[in-house]
């Protein structure tokens, strides 16, 4: 059995959190502006190379070395207080998720969620996501999210807590949008909507924003709306989220035969190319800038180097 010194468990603050990142949330209320005829064609490949499902985000591991000297005998774990209990199980789990072994992490993980620690639901949900020391488990994953994404409150405090269950609302709405047969779930882009929209209207998380967008762009799940689209797509894009900027480059480039759409095309598109994180999304990327900037005249350049450094100036410290 683990065992677990009381003294040591008090003092521990380091921990890991799987796949959250820093959060970037406020609350953020539609605008919806007009509907128009454009045509809308986004490219698959950037929806692809976009989808920026976080990765493993580690804090340093729980280590006791430094005050094993003076720690009292070590206790069992279930010899703890109730309330410490979950959260040792959770520390338990760290050690060996640090350690590589998944059949140790699971189990203790396991234990903490089995008594309600929200962080070790999120990580056995993006274990089994993964695959990460375990074998991959649509299933578990969607059970695990469900549970986590239930606990989001906006009442709440905007803190790594309410982080998290946002997080998990976007993951549930991931899987709905593109069904998982392990789970009997079959696409079901409405739900899909429906939970993006609460966790960017409630909580104004760039990847629901940009989902929204996207799907508001191609009429999936929602009824087609340019005006909402450019909306959603602006929210997300003002946090600095990349595929947010290249969606929206897209857009107007697409339609740079009207008005000044070519000027923006190529200010988003730069924009974008600043922003863009990971190899694949660098170089969809600088291909399609590229092409913009080598199609714009010399003042089309200029206009769009003008309308960077307003928009840098506003969003400088988002």
């Amino acid at each position: 059995m683990l065992t677990f010194n009381a003294k040591i468990f008090s003092s521990l603050t380091a921990a890991v959190v799987i796949g959250v990142g820093t959060a970037n949330i406020a609350t953020q209320a539609e605008s919806s502006g007009a509907a128009t005829n454009h045509e809308v064609v986004v490219a698959a490949s950037i929806e692809a190379a976009a989808s920026n499902l976080p990765g493993p985000i580690e804090g340093p591991a729980p280590t006791v070395a430094a005050t094993a000297a003076t720690a009292p005998a070590a206790q069992t774990i279930e010899d703890l207080p109730l309330s410490e209990r979950a959260h040792a199980w959770f520390l338990g789990g760290v050690e060996a998720y640090n350690a590589g072994d998944g059949r140790l992490t699971v189990e203790r993980w396991t234990k903490a969620a089995d008594r309600g620690h929200l962080v070790a639901q999120w990580n056995l949900a993006r274990l089994y996501r993964r695959g990460d020391l375990v074998a991959a488990d649509p299933v578990k994953a969607l059970t695990y999210f469900r549970i986590v994404a239930n606990q989001h409150d906006p009442s709440r405090v905007r803190d790594q807590r309410s982080a998290i269950t946002v997080a998990a609302l976007v993951e549930v709405a991931d899987i709905y949008r593109a069904g998982e047969p392990l789970a009997k779930l079959v696409p079901d882009p409405n739900r899909a909507a429906a939970l993006y929209n609460v966790a960017a209207k409630l909580y104004g998380d760039a990847r629901a924003q940009h989902r929204l967008g996207i799907m508001y762009l191609t009429g999936e799940g929602v009824r087609q709306h340019i005006g909402r689209a450019v909306r959603w797509l602006g929210l997300s894009a003002s946090k600095r989220y990349a595929p947010s900027l290249v969606a929206l480059g897209d857009f107007f480039w697409q339609n740079r035969e009207t008005g000044d759409n070519k000027v923006q095309g190529l200010m988003w598109l730069s924009l974008a190319r600043e922003n863009a994180k990971g190899e694949d999304l660098r170089a969809v990327v600088n291909d399609r800038y590229e092409a913009a900037l080598i199609e714009a005249n010399d003042e089309e350049r200029k206009q769009a180097m003008s309308l960077i450094q307003s928009w840098n100036q506003i969003h400088r410290t988002q």
